[in-house]
């Protein structure tokens, strides 16, 4: 029986706690390796990842073997986990 091959693409698409403008412009860059990276460890590939102050997109190929909301609760978790690490401040307002 011949194989069956599909790629699935997916526009995740999430924001920030109220929508507050949270995401500084200077820290997308390192933000979109982080998410990127947490993608791939999830066996996704990431195909374009950009950041707004107040939301996040990103377009990825999804993994045959994770399911989309563990992808999303491991992605989210880790970019706010991120960038409370990287602006103090965050973790201080107790914001998400």
């Amino acid at each position: 029986m011949p194989q069956l091959l599909a790629k699935i693409y997916v526009h995740l698409i999430f924001s920030t706690k109220h929508r507050e403008k949270m995401i500084p412009r200077h820290l997308h860059p390192e933000l979109h390796a982080y998410m990127g990276g947490i993608l791939r460890d999830l066996g996704c590939t990431a195909v374009e990842i950009n950041t707004e102050p107040d939301h996040a997109h990103l377009l990825f190929l999804l993994s045959r073997t994770v399911t989309m909301g563990d992808i999303v609760r491991q992605v989210k978790t880790g970019a706010t986990e991120w960038l409370q690490g990287q602006l103090p401040v965050l973790n201080a307002n107790g914001n998400e």
